[in-house]
């Protein structure tokens, strides 16, 4: 038998093209189909997993707070517990301003003042929010206590950002930035807190405390080798003063002012005065480097301090 022509098969060809045509396109029908579920799929997974981190993120958030006012809770406590032991132990803000520290207490007392401290600074990281006036001062009170003065500055500084108006409060400030030996920077936050005091001090404060304000900062502006403001401040306090203590902290100081000055007559007379008093005696010997450097060799002035 003959083969067909080309023209006797090509509706057969036709027929063929067609049924393979549809068979192309209901597969790429059923593989659109089967990419669009799988789409579907893939976005309710996606969607179900955001709704789960969404309740996760709710869940732990509620903790968080319920965690936040948990230690804020132990930190009003610990703040309590602080201010209780500080106030039996006789650690006022007007103590610290007359020099009294822990040193004296019991191992106990001091353990407790020690380990509250260090459980609010631990408690405190956790619940920021909860930190107070308050809350700064008594940690601030608790370090100068123990003299560990930067920690009762930093502190100090805090309490004051937030209620400036105590004069004591500043005074105390002003002792702990000046007992860091910071260098200039420490001696002007000092010499700024001792402004304070003196411009919040009530008309009320005692002779001896008011003594103290002008005489530590005629003490601070003496470091910072400002002589006249130091001198004039230093005899406000003297007239102020009359207990040995503030008397005999005012003179030495004036004695360094005068050494400062060069004026040999006035420094001579008040280590004179001091004759017998070993802290301040031990204080001038200790600053023949710098404050009495140009009386070092003077054998009347070493006589006097008894270093010959």
């Amino acid at each position: 038998m003959e083969l067909s022509s080309l023209k006797d098969i090509q509706p057969y060809l036709s027929l063929v093209a067609t049924v393979l045509s549809v068979a192309t396109l209901g597969f790429v029908l059923k593989l659109s189909l089967s990419m669009r579920q799988a789409a579907r799929d893939r976005t309710e997974v996606i969607e179900e997993r955001h709704i789960n981190v969404v309740a996760d993120l709710e869940r732990t958030e509620k903790w968080s707070e319920r965690e936040k006012v948990q230690l804020a809770k132990e930190n009003q406590q610990l703040q309590k517990d602080l201010e209780k032991v500080l106030a039996e132990s006789g650690m006022t803000v007007e103590a610290l301003a007359m020099g009294k520290t822990l040193e004296g207490a019991t191992e106990t007392i001091q353990s407790a003042v020690r380990e509250l401290i260090i459980r609010m600074e631990s408690v405190g990281k956790g619940a920021p929010l909860t930190e107070g006036p308050n809350w700064h001062l008594q940690l601030a009170i608790g370090y100068m206590s123990r003299r560990e003065w930067a920690k009762a500055a930093e502190h100090f500084d805090k309490y004051c950002g937030l209620d400036p108006l105590n004069s004591d409060i500043q005074f105390s400030r002003g002792v702990a930035h000046a007992n860091t030996r910071g260098g200039p920077a420490a001696n002007i936050r000092a010499l700024r807190a001792y402004n304070e005091a003196i411009a919040f001090a009530d008309e009320s404060l005692k002779t001896n405390l008011r003594a103290r304000n002008f005489a530590y900062r005629g003490a601070m502006l003496k470091r910072l080798r400002r002589l006249e403001e130091a001198r004039a401040d230093l005899d406000v306090a003297l007239k102020y003063a009359n207990r040995s203590f503030e008397i005999n902290d005012i003179t030495y100081n004036l004695a360094g002012v005068y050494a400062m000055l060069g004026n040999r007559e006035k420094m001579l007379e008040m280590v004179r005065l001091l004759s017998g008093c070993k802290k301040e005696l031990n204080g001038i010997r200790h600053h023949l480097n710098d404050y009495f450097r140009d009386f070092a060799s003077d054998e009347e002035f070493l006589s006097i301090i008894g270093t010959v």
